[in-house]
């Protein structure tokens, strides 16, 4: 179990966005910690994070400036399977917005690879 201080900050004026700036924390518990000699791996993270929201033009929020808060929960896995070269990932996340219910986020992923060479080195001349 774990700890975490989140923070990001973003501007993009092209949607409208002059500064958004977040900060949060949370909790992470890994069923099996990050170690090169296990073939899967369970982490599973949840929290709350606060954004400062300042928009360049007022939207459908009647202002430019606001403040709100987020609980997110995020699973994730992997696994490596015949000989460690079938890899399957899949990661969830949801973040649920406490100010205004219109404004809630899921996304779900899923990847499957194939390791085709364990030795791939480039030329050097």
């Amino acid at each position: 179990m774990s700890v975490a201080l989140i923070g990001a900050h973003q501007t993009n004026p092209g949607s409208n966005i002059n500064n958004n700036t977040q900060i949060g924390g949370g909790v992470e518990w890994n069923l099996v910690p990050y170690r090169k000699n296990e073939n899967y791996q369970f982490m599973f993270r949840l929290g709350s994070s606060r954004s400062d929201l300042a928009l360049d033009s007022p939207y459908k929020i009647g202002c430019t400036r606001d403040h709100y808060m987020f609980a997110f929960a995020n699973f994730s896995a992997y696994w490596l399977l015949i000989k460690d070269k079938l890899i399957i990932t899949a990661n969830s996340y949801f973040s649920k917005n406490l100010k205004y219910d219109d404004n809630n986020f899921v996304q779900l992923n899923a990847k499957v690879g194939y390791k085709i060479s364990n030795s791939f080195k480039l030329a050097r001349k």
